[in-house]
């Protein structure tokens, strides 16, 4: 057995975040979410990562500035990937994804061309489709009665 692909995700969108952390674990993935850069250089230097995915959208270091930070502690992975708004070179940064970006494409980045092979289907595998379910034996109702009032205006009518 393959030990998993360690991970290390900075996205300061929280919503985003969660999002990409579910897709990459269920995909098989060890994922360590940060929402600051501080806080991704400081779990970089904390356990060694195999890729790092640097997605910063509103303002404040910038994902190349984050990269040289790890390069000059020494902590950076050895796959560096940046999520971008515009497009960047990908020369000494890492792979860039240009958003808005198919999960796929990601998936290929991190895994590799030939993804994983533990995968499951689906983003969220565990999420139930809404609607109606089909009743269970607690859940139905009991034919109703007729009185006998009811019984004979059907018979007669």
């Amino acid at each position: 057995m393959t030990s998993p692909v360690t991970i290390l995700l900075l996205d300061d969108e929280p919503m985003l975040r969660r999002a990409t952390t579910l897709l990459l674990s269920n995909r098989g993935g060890s994922v360590t979410a940060a929402a600051t850069p501080d806080e991704a250089v400081a779990l970089a230097a904390a356990h060694l990562y195999d890729v790092a995915i640097l997605d910063l959208s509103h303002g404040g270091a910038s994902v190349a500035h984050v990269a040289a930070r790890m390069r000059a502690a020494g902590v950076a992975p050895r796959r560096v990937i940046v999520v971008s708004d515009t497009p960047l070179e990908p020369s000494d940064i890492g792979e860039v994804l240009q958003k808005p970006y198919p999960f796929d494409r990601l998936l290929r980045a991190v895994f590799g061309a030939g993804g994983r092979s533990r995968t499951r289907s689906g983003v969220f595998p565990r999420a139930r489709p809404r609607g109606r379910t089909q009743p269970t034996r607690s859940t139905q109702r009991a034919p109703r009665r007729l009185t006998r009032d009811a019984r004979a205006a059907r018979v007669r009518g």
